[in-house]
């Protein structure tokens, strides 16, 4: 990075000084770079997981880019003293990568999500952004060993630039570290349910409820089941506000 971006610390996890125009300005320079980079859209229930398994924290330390997906890390990023001017959801920077991998020739791998799913999300992007080049198209539902291995060498073979993950965290960012620099891709992003979105097979909150910070509420009320999961945003409020050594916040990284 040319220029190292200021971060803090949510409960031990980094999150840097971002928006949109900077995340994808630092994910163009880790295109026209060297080595696999893992950019990582954090959200409340990531930093949560991480406090009971110190392998997820760490990846979560070493990732190259990490930005504020959710109201919560907005919040608790601010409070740290970050100057963030907005939530860089996993959605809107899966869209906007799209955009200009297609305006720049980038070609952008769809892994994840049930089967069928990527291929919709594939044919409508393309619909979106008439230049994208998607190198192709892989479902989540797959093991470890011989299929994992045919995965990483067609994504290699397709010569990926972008891999958009989309396999639910932390095992998206799990599988992006270990086998993100196999695949001779240059950035691997974990998107959470974007493909299900871009596929229609999920809608977006609208704009009101996204500037209000409601999404969440949109999203409860598509998919019930996940009441128990939003359960951790007031529990994450409440450790943050009533533990003052949960926040710190750093320059740059010159001390990593």
């Amino acid at each position: 990075m040319k220029t190292p971006l200021r971060r803090a610390y949510i409960m031990g996890c980094i999150l840097h000084e971002t928006d949109m125009d900077t995340g994808l300005a630092t994910i163009n320079e880790m295109l026209s770079g060297d080595g696999f980079s893992l950019v990582v859209t954090l959200s409340t229930e990531m930093v949560m997981n991480s406090r009971s398994d110190p392998g997820f924290k760490k990846l979560l330390e070493e990732a190259s880019l990490v930005v504020p997906d959710t109201s919560g890390i907005f919040w608790a990023g601010r409070r740290a003293g970050l100057n963030l001017k907005e939530k860089v959801a996993g959605i809107d920077l899966a869209y906007n990568l799209l955009e200009r991998a297609g305006d720049e020739r980038k070609r952008v791998f769809l892994l994840g999500s049930a089967p069928g799913v990527a291929e919709k999300a594939a044919d409508n992007m393309k619909k979106r952004f008439p230049r994208l080049e998607i190198s192709g198209i892989q479902h989540g539902f797959f093991s470890e060993g011989k299929e994992e291995d045919e995965i990483i060498d067609k994504i290699k073979r397709a010569n990926t630039d972008i891999i958009l993950c989309g396999m639910g965290s932390p095992r998206q960012e799990i599988w992006l570290k270990k086998h993100g620099p196999k695949t001779g891709a240059k950035v691997g992003i974990g998107v959470g349910g974007s493909l299900d979105v871009m596929a229609g097979e999920l809608k977006r909150a609208p704009k009101w409820m996204i500037d209000l910070h409601l999404e969440w509420l949109f999203r409860l009320i598509q998919q019930p089941a996940r009441i128990g999961r939003m359960t951790i945003l007031p529990v994450f409020c409440l450790s943050v506000m009533l533990s003052p050594g949960s926040l710190k916040k750093c320059e740059d990284r010159s001390d990593d």
